[in-house]
């Protein structure tokens, strides 16, 4: 008799997101009236503007995007976040 071995089930563990998310807005090198925006300790969410006015508010719909991809994967997302931004480098 021919058994086969179990195999553990793989759950996907929910990325650790914190509650808190910091925005960091940089100039960009090539073209100073342009901001690159990541968000601190969440790989993946990066975006741009012309202005900071308008990188903001990429900012804001690229971690907007971001949480709605996590929840439509079935993973849970907290139900209130704070969001401030930190310019890095600005002229």
């Amino acid at each position: 008799m021919c058994r086969t071995p179990h195999l553990p089930s793989v759950a996907r563990s929910a990325p650790s997101l914190p509650r808190k998310l910091v925005m960091l807005l940089e100039r960009d090198e090539d073209d100073a009236e342009w901001f690159v925006v990541t968000v601190e300790g969440v790989p993946g969410i990066v975006s741009q503007g012309k202005g900071m006015t308008e990188a903001i508010a990429n900012g804001f719909e690229a971690i907007s995007a971001f949480l709605g991809s996590l929840a439509k994967d079935g993973i849970e997302v907290p139900a209130r976040l704070t969001v401030r931004t930190k310019v890095l480098r600005a002229a």
